[in-house]
Parts: structure tokens; sequence; C-alpha cells
């Protein structure tokens, strides 16, 4: 009998066994490809209704690279990103095909409004 289940560190979703040979086969890359991680990221969403990623999920991954100094991603180090909060800015994304001229405008006051509360 189960007395738990696996879960993602993120969203505590289940952990499958699909999961974890993506994973393994993640790991078995070859150290030294490099791929360049806009293309990476293109890729993905122009594949995105084959692969089921959610348009949140872009943009959350959107942010990560973003976050990533690098360009060229390599098998040598660890893809993980930690952005702190001494390096937090600012960042609005307005490439979003749904965005309207409204909410910029809207955003664009909110921005304004809080440098006239910090000076």
């Amino acid at each position: 009998m189960q007395s738990h289940s696996p879960t993602t560190p993120f969203g505590r979703r289940s952990l499958t066994l699909a999961h974890v040979a993506s994973q393994i086969g993640a790991s078995a890359r070859p150290p030294e490809k490099v791929v360049h991680k806009w293309n990476i990221f293109h890729a993905i969403c122009t594949a995105r209704p084959r692969l089921g990623v959610s348009e949140r999920s872009l943009s959350v991954l959107n942010a990560l690279l973003t976050f990533h100094p690098e360009t060229a991603l390599t098998g040598e180090d660890d893809l993980i990103v930690f952005p702190s909060n001494d390096k937090l800015t600012l960042r609005l994304s307005i490439g979003n095909i749904r965005t309207t001229e409204k909410q910029v405008r809207q955003v664009w006051e909110l921005l304004n409004e809080q440098l006239r509360r910090t000076q």
C-alpha cells in the first residue's frame, strides 16, 4: 500500500513516470551540445498546440529565460534560474496578441503613479 504520492516542486502536481523518463533523457544529452535559448523558445511556441503547452506556461518560460544570463544553453551547467530580489527589474510584456492599447495605457499610468510616490 502506497502511503504518499510523489509530487513536483511547483504546484504540487503529481509526478509521473513520464516526468522521470524525460529527466533521464535530458541528463543524457552530450555536454558539448549548445542551443540558442530563443530558438528553442520559438520552436516551443510554434509547436505549442501539439505539445499541449498553455500560453501561461509560455509566459513563465519566457520570464525564466530572460533571467538566465547566457543566450547559449549548454549541457555543462545546470539550467537553474534563481532571480533574486536585488536583480529583479520591472518587466512588462506587451507582445501577447490579446494585449490591448487600453491595458498598456493603464499600466503606463500605474507606473507613473508609483514613480511619483517614490520621488
